[in-house]
């Protein structure tokens, strides 16, 4: 039988969740996956069953050679797609030489352009510019000038909230919330030797977070957004990363047709995770995400997949007479991560157990796909 996707796809990310549920959604579409693990050595997600070959390598040269010397005689152009930042940013940096051999996301076919809007206070600018509250915001640039007598000059309201600038250049765990100035002061010291700059935000007291992921067409032509992720419980370590959510059709708070004037604004193509937060009516922009949200396997659980749906469409399938929209409401649980709220006691753990039972969707755990979650499991508890 015929492929529909006869183009090799190679998903190129960390051993993590995200990648995996990827490769995942691509495999059981019945596409030839390939792994790049940015790392040294192999992770959980070289186990999966639907991978068909994998390299490790953390060097971003390295990386671009394994492209070219593997995939760049291929008579079917191969598709890449970014599991996080850092590898958005390698092959964003790298399209006037991948071009003529792959296919994959950008901002208007420009080098660095997914780059340029990954800066967090561009990103900002263009959502206001499209009718979205954004907290207030300053850039901090680190200097000789002492920090308590720089930030003097700021009109910060506390509690503010301090975050890499761009998600590409740190971590998660180095999101922090600074009550008042002291707090604020400590936490730009112990950031001084990581960044040269950073983002100091408005802390905005929410009471609840919602994922927005889907994709776009051709520059932005078609906005696709198959259903929102309403947060239910986050990560104890990753600042906003959920852990437990529900995935549904749609939300009273999320308007569409800002999300889809922002996406052609920009001219992207390719998948796209956007965090709004809200409290009581107002919603606030966040950030988005060039990439696969973490919690992407879920949409394919319930009915639209989306790395083979936007794979489909980008060689030239008509995808527009399929369900663009899920299904069936349902939960997911990142349940190694999520077992952390069990230890700091955020939840009992027989609650816990009870929803681990019930939810619908894994992102490790899964019975046609097992090896990546004994892999994880062990690899965790063996250190």
């Amino acid at each position: 039988m015929k492929q529909l996707i006869p183009n090799k796809v190679i998903v190129i990310g960390n051993s993590h969740h995200n990648s995996l549920g990827i490769i995942r959604s691509l495999g059981e579409f019945g596409c030839r996956v390939f792994h790049i693990v940015l790392s040294n050595k192999e992770g959980f997600t070289t186990k999966s069953r639907y991978i068909k070959k994998f390299w490790c390598s953390n060097d971003e040269k390295k990386v671009i050679e394994i492209l070219i010397n593997e995939f760049g005689d291929d008579k079917e152009k191969p598709i890449i797609i970014a599991a996080g930042d850092r590898s958005a940013s390698i092959i964003d940096r790298n399209i006037n030489l991948l071009s003529n051999y792959f296919i994959f996301s950008s901002v208007k076919n420009t080098e660095c352009g997914i780059i340029n809007m990954m800066e967090k206070s561009k990103m900002n600018m263009l959502a206001e510019e499209h009718g979205f509250l954004v907290p207030k915001s300053f850039n901090f640039k680190f200097s000789e000038t002492p920090i308590e007598q720089a930030i003097a000059t700021i009109p910060i309201e506390y509690p503010c909230i301090v975050k890499p600038l761009q998600s590409i250049d740190g971590s998660k765990r180095d999101i922090s919330v600074c009550e008042d100035a002291n707090i604020l002061v400590a936490v730009l010291k112990m950031l001084n030797n990581q960044y040269n700059e950073v983002l100091i935000q408005e802390f905005i007291e929410k009471e609840g977070e919602l994922g927005i992921q889907g994709f776009s067409t051709y520059g932005g032509k078609n906005v696709i957004v198959p259903g929102i992720i309403v947060k239910i419980r986050q990560s104890r370590v990753a600042h906003g990363s959920a852990t437990y959510a529900k995935l549904a059709k749609n939300h009273s708070l999320v308007e569409l047709p800002k999300i889809e004037a922002l996406i052609k604004d920009l001219g992207y193509t390719g998948i796209f995770d956007i965090d709004l937060i809200y409290k009581g009516n107002r919603v606030y922009f966040i950030e988005m995400n060039f990439r696969n949200g973490a919690y992407g396997y879920a949409f394919t659980k319930a009915g639209v997949n989306i790395p083979a749906l936007w794979c489909l469409n980008i060689i030239g399938h008509d995808i527009f007479g399929v369900p663009l929209v899920i299904d069936n409401e349902l939960t997911l649980m990142d349940e190694i991560a999520d077992f952390r709220n069990v230890i700091d006691k955020r939840i009992g753990l027989l609650k816990w157990i009870m929803q681990f039972l019930s939810t619908d969707v894994h992102l490790l755990f899964n019975k046609r796909d097992l090896k990546p979650f004994i892999y994880r499991f062990i690899e965790l508890y063996s250190r």
